[in-house]
């Protein structure tokens, strides 16, 4: 049988080509040998001459309505008639042949009348080519030793007896006496006449509606065919001692076999068919050992083409081996070309079933003007095989469903390759171009399952109607290899309909080389939902020649109108890799599918895609993707994204992960040598709307133990119309962004594909990041931009424990930033941090930035400790000029610092700078220490660059300095704040004590212009002002700042009051502590009276102090002078001017030893020893102030 003929049957020429071989066949005459034999005594049967061509059997026993024949030979010679006499009433004809020779059968058998005939001969049974039948009733032909009848006894060839009073139907087939060389060969190809259909037949026939049974030993056809049409076929045998048992209703047989007894095996060869199709009815079984239907041979039941009506129904085909069934370009097929339901076929092999060489199990509605429902296939096997371009399937093509298939396997269940012309091995059950109908249901289980070499399992509607669902179940294993599928589609653009579901169960699910399980919709319809389980481990490998990819995918098509399935995956583990890929998308009207993934222990992503997408030119949500698993691992270029080319709202990312999130880009960087990272190279989360999509894009969840990117980034995006999401790091242990890792929110601008201009139009998303402690490192960065028309995100850190950006690599600069990009028009967003450690390092910064309309967004960190060490360090907020556009203007944000300590190492810097247009930003810190050293920096400036402005610009105003602490300390850095042009900022520091060092200045200063010098305002318990430290507020064109020093206590190394109306310039750098606030017209400067204070300052000694000398052993006297004192005691004396020390409320005087006994012996104080405390501060003749006590008297 052809392929040609499964695709038109009829319409294709089966039968004339059958017939052909058929007609031509060779004739070889043998002459009629029939010899009754003596059993029967008188009522032996009698033959009779008719003609030279024909002969009559009279005579025999007649019991009741049963007409009993016995023969020694038994044989029909080609090109002759053996008909047997039908006397009235007689219902069944039963003959047997005693003898011990085959019987030939080369011409015509039949019954004169309606009886049915028996033929019984244990030796063998065989119908030639020419062979054929001439009944009206049913024909049994059986080695069988014997036929049953009830209990009235038995009808015996190999013991045959009187023979009793056997009045009712055959009960039962004996074989007690086994030849095992007996066999029913039939090789039949006569002219059979026409089926109801008016189709050409062939071979042995008998009338429509009855029965046709061959029941072996062994039964083969080679090239023979056997016609029943609307009627019954039966083929089996047994091979051992065992009975067969006959039921029927007078007219009409049919067996059934013993278990547990050897059967004999079935062989149909060379084109051999088994028919029963008609308007209805027609059924065929068959029971064997072994079954093979070989070379184009077939089983065919069903409705034939313009037969029957809508309550008409066919017959089954049922199957049984007990152990294999081997189809070879055969084909079994239960079909309705008319009108009514095909019947089902059901097929059971304990071993084995194999399909190979285009071969075919089918149960379709097969026209375009059929009408009905197509049956369900039913296999049960120990393994199936299905290769070389074989199918199983059921379609509907007219008006009607399709069935049902299902397999059940003990083992395995193979899909394997294609056949010459490119046809795929598989299973199908669709509703194809032209029906109006349901697809029909695929149920697979098997301990494993093999989809292999462009393997196909298939369930799709090209017509009208629902394709059906297909349910895969493997205890251990599933496979899909060699661009091989499982499909459930609405396939074409005409087709209307939804996909049914896929549902696959097993231990383990590997797609690989370009196989793909998919649901997509072309029509209008939607796809269907595919659920994966699987105890162990999901793969989805590779890509084919062709470069697709392995995986699981539902799509919404373009021009196509319904919903994208959801996709979901539940596993011990799931590992993409190399071009695999899970996916859901639209392209057309409706939402793309959800991808939900649940792994035990581990996902990972190695260059491998995970997708959901609103595609270019689609309508509808991506609806996200959620991921839960115990580690998620992506590598070398893998991706997750959730993203909107077209119209429609990204669905974000969710990940929950029980122990680590990590993300790797191509592996290691050598440090030595590296000076580039390109993140887009590496793995990348994101979800985004795209360049000409419109919608919002979908937050980044991820809550986890460890997050971990190396090469990597994390990012939500719009280019489009649309809002971006959020990005929300949940991680309870740690967040690590390594070698140039980016986690980034922005409104990007996509100017190249625009040819310039302003791309997206929405608005960033945040950052929000919660972890035990934080770590960026060589160039890694955590941004929110706004390149367009939208505002950009927010960055919110809380981290208990530590947040750490390091770098030492100067072209892997990295940080914290959010910037309002040169053509854009929004705010930037703000960074906020909350942490117990911040440290920046290397070349790392914190930046809100504005180059375009818009101002910068604010900082605010809160920490118990701050540590910001390098000259390319910094937090830093600012509106810089740098590519501005004209006309665009912007302020710089505040900073705000909460610390318990504030470190500024190394030449970093706190700054809050504006260019041109805008103001800087304010700078606010609390802290009970502040530290500076080695040219560090707290700045506030408004810079003007000469070349970039213009008589009309406006120029921005730089930011105040707010200091609030107990203790700042300043070795060779400076705090200040500057305007080229405009107001200088102003300075304020409440402290309770200041040290400054080295060559350090605390600053106001306005360059050129009629702007004032911010003022400075220190408050503290003590300042302290050591080598060439400075406070200035100078304008050169302006008034300068006043400067206000509230404190008891200034000390300031050469401290000379010359210094206050001399320019800056000239004091700066001459090694003693200056206050200046000169300018066009002088600001205040007011100070405490510290001058008796200044000889107090001494340099400590390098050497370690004896703690025994910390024990005075002196007091304060009173002068023997006997003059007259006038003293003021109690708290209410007066200093001699503000600022100044009280007066001692005693006089100085000679400073004499304790009085002692003489002759007593010093030692020092020890342990032990009483301590007496001083009693108040003395002031001596030389002004110098000491700590002491009045000498007792």
């Amino acid at each position: 049988m052809t392929k040609a003929w499964l695709k038109g049957f009829w319409q294709l020429g089966l039968f004339t080509l059958i017939t052909g071989s058929a007609i031509t066949s060779s004739k070889t005459f043998v002459l009629a040998q029939i010899q009754p034999d003596s059993t029967l005594g008188s009522e032996s049967s009698i033959v009779n001459s008719v003609d030279a061509n024909s002969d009559r059997i009279d005579g025999g026993a007649i019991r009741s309505t049963n007409l009993f024949h016995s023969f020694q030979e038994f044989n029909v010679g080609e090109g002759k008639a053996v008909n047997f006499a039908n006397p009235q009433g007689i219902e069944n004809i039963l003959s047997r042949v005693t003898g011990n020779n085959i019987s030939e059968i080369r011409g015509v058998l039949g019954v004169l009348g309606n009886a049915n005939l028996f033929l019984l001969n244990p030796n063998g049974i065989i119908f030639g080519e020419d062979a054929s039948l001439n009944v009206n009733g049913s024909f049994v032909a059986t080695t069988a030793n014997a036929l049953q009848f009830g209990t009235q006894g038995i009808f015996s060839a190999t013991n045959p007896e009187t023979l009793s009073l056997l009045t009712v139907d055959p009960s039962a087939l004996l074989f007690n006496q086994i030849n095992q060389n007996a066999a029913i060969v039939n090789n039949s190809q006569a002219p059979a006449g026409q089926d109801p259909g008016g189709i050409n037949v062939f071979g042995l026939r008998v009338p429509d509606g009855k029965s046709l049974l061959f029941v072996g030993g062994n039964v083969n056809m080679d090239g023979g065919w056997a016609i029943a049409s609307g009627g019954h076929i039966e083929l089996g045998g047994l091979t051992e001692a065992g009975s067969v048992g006959i039921q029927g209703d007078g007219s009409n047989f049919s067996l059934s076999f013993p278990e547990g007894v050897q059967r004999g095996d079935i062989s149909l060869t060379n084109n051999a068919i088994v028919y029963v199709v008609a308007d209805g009815g027609g059924s065929i079984a068959a029971h064997a050992r072994n079954l093979e239907i070989l070379a184009g041979s077939v089983f065919f039941a069903g409705i034939g083409e313009g037969l029957g009506n809508t309550d008409a129904q066919a017959g089954d085909i049922t199957v049984d081996a007990t152990e294999q069934i081997k189809l070879d370009s055969g084909l079994i097929s239960s079909s309705t070309f008319g009108q009514g339901n095909s019947g089902n076929i059901a097929i059971t092999a304990d071993k084995t079933i194999l399909l190979d060489a285009s071969s075919y199990i089918v149960n379709n509605v097969q026209s375009s003007e059929a009408v009905g429902n197509a049956g369900k296939i039913n296999i049960s096997t120990g393994s199936l095989s299905v290769t070389n371009g074989s199918q199983i399937n059921s379609f509907t093509r007219g008006q009607g469903n399709a069935g049902f298939i299902t397999i059940q396997a003990k083992g395995t269940v193979t899909f394997d390759g294609t056949d010459s012309d490119g046809f795929p091995s598989g299973l199908f059950t669709d509703v194809d171009t032209s029906a109006v109908g349901r697809g029909g249901d695929i149920n697979i289980q098997a301990k494993d399952i093999f989809v292999t070499d462009s393997g196909l399992i298939r369930s799709s509607t090209f017509g009208q109607g629902d394709s059906g669902n297909i349910a895969i179940t493997a205890d251990k294993t599933i496979s899909l290899n060699g661009s091989s599928y499982i499909v459930n589609n609405v396939q074409s653009s005409e087709a209307v309909g939804n996909a049914g579901k896929i549902n696959i169960s097993t231990g383990s699910l590997s797609v690989t080389n370009g196989s793909q399980i998919n649901s997509f919709t072309r029509g209008q319809g939607n796809a269907g939902f595919i659920t994966i389980q699987a105890k162990d481990t999901v793969t989805f490998d590779g890509v084919d020649s062709d470069r697709f990819s392995s995986g699981l995918f539902t799509d919404v098509y373009v021009g196509a109108v319904g919903r994208g399935g959801d996709i979901k995956i539940d596993a011990g583990n799931i590992f993409i890799r190399d071009g695999g890929e899970v996916s859901t998308s639209t392209f057309g009207q409706g939402n793309a599918g959800k991808i939900e993934i649940e792994a035990d222990n581990t996902v990972s992503l190695s260059r491998g895609y995970i997708s959901n997408n609103v595609g270019d030119g689609g309508v509808g949500d991506s609806n996200g993707i959620s991921i839960k698993t115990g580690s998620l691992f992506l590598t070398d270029l893998a991706q997750i994204f959730s993203d909107v080319d077209g119209r429609g709202d990204a669905g974000g990312v969710f990940i929950e992960a029980r122990d680590i999130v990590s993300l790797v880009g191509k592996g290691d960087v050598n440090l030595g040598i590296v000076d580039f990272i390109n993140t887009t190279d590496g793995s990348i989360i994101t979800s985004g709307v795209n360049f000409g999509g419109e919608g919002k894009g979908g937050d980044i969840v991820i809550s986890t133990s460890a997050l971990r990117l190396d090469s990597s980034q994390i990012n939500t995006s719009t280019a489009g119309k649309g809002d971006s999401g959020d990005i929300i790091i949940n991680a309870r242990d740690s967040v690590e962004l390594l070698q140039g890792s980016d986690m980034f929110s922005e409104v990007t601008c996509a100017c190249e594909e625009q040819g310039g201009g302003v791309g997206g139009i929405g608005d960033g998303g945040d950052i929000k990041i919660t972890t035990g402690s934080l770590l960026l490192d060589i160039g890694a960065t955590l941004r929110a931009d706004t390149e367009a028309r939208g505002n950009g995100g927010n960055i919110i850190i809380n981290a208990p424990d530590n947040v750490t950006f390091r770098s030492d690599i100067s072209t892997l600069r990295g940080g914290a930033l959010t910037q309002v990009e040169p053509e854009a028009v929004g705010r930037g967003g703000n960074i906020q941090i909350t942490t117990g450690t911040l440290s920046l390092s290397g070349y790392q910064e914190i930046n809100t930035r504005t180059q375009g309309q818009g101002d910068a967004g604010n900082i605010d960190i809160n920490a118990n400790s701050i540590v910001l060490t390098g000259a390319d360090v910094g937090i830093f907020s600012g509106a810089t000029q740098e590519d501005r556009l004209p006309g665009t203007l912007g302020n710089g944000g505040e900073i705000n610092i909460t610390a318990d300590s504030l470190s500024i190492y190394e030449g970093a810097r706190i700054s809050a700078n504006t260019e041109i247009l805008g103001s800087a930003g304010n700078i606010t810190v609390d802290a009970n220490q502040i530290t500076l050293n080695n040219g560090s920096s707290i700045t506030s400036e408004s810079i003007a660059d000469d070349e970039l402005i213009t008589s009309n610009d406006r120029l921005g105003k730089a930011g105040n300095i707010s200091l609030t602490v107990r203790e700042l300390e300043a070795n060779n850095s400076d705090i200040s704040t500057s305007s080229s042009q405009s107001s200088g900022g102003a300075i304020a520091i409440n402290a309770r004590n200041i040290r400054l060092h080295g060559d350090s200045d605390i600053r106001t200063n306005v360059a050129s212009g009629a702007g004032s010098g911010g003022d400075i305002t220190l408050a503290a318990d003590s300042i302290i002002a050591f080598d060439d430290s400075d406070i200035f507020a100078f304008a050169q064109d302006g008034q300068g700042g006043n400067i206000t020093l509230n404190t008891p206590a200034y000390f300031g190394n050469s401290f000379t009051a010359n210094s206050f109306n001399t320019n800056p310039d000239i004091l700066d750098n001459n090694d003693r502590a200056d206050i200046n606030a000169t300018g066009a017209v002088s600001g205040v400067v007011t100070i405490p009276d510290v001058s008796f204070l200044q000889n107090s300052l001494t340099e400590l000694p390098e050497n370690i102090i004896d703690t025994n000398a910390l024990v005075a052993n002196s007091c304060i006297a009173r002068s023997s002078d006997r003059g007259g004192t006038f003293t003021i005691t109690g708290r209410g004396n007066l200093p001699s001017r503000p600022g100044d020390a009280a007066v001692s409320p005693y006089p100085t005087g000679d400073v004499r030893g304790v009085e002692s006994d003489r002759t007593s012996t010093r030692r020092p104080w020890k342990i032990g020893d009483p301590i007496v405390e001083p009693q108040a501060a003395y002031r001596l003749a030389n002004g110098q102030l000491v700590l002491s006590r009045e000498c007792e008297r």
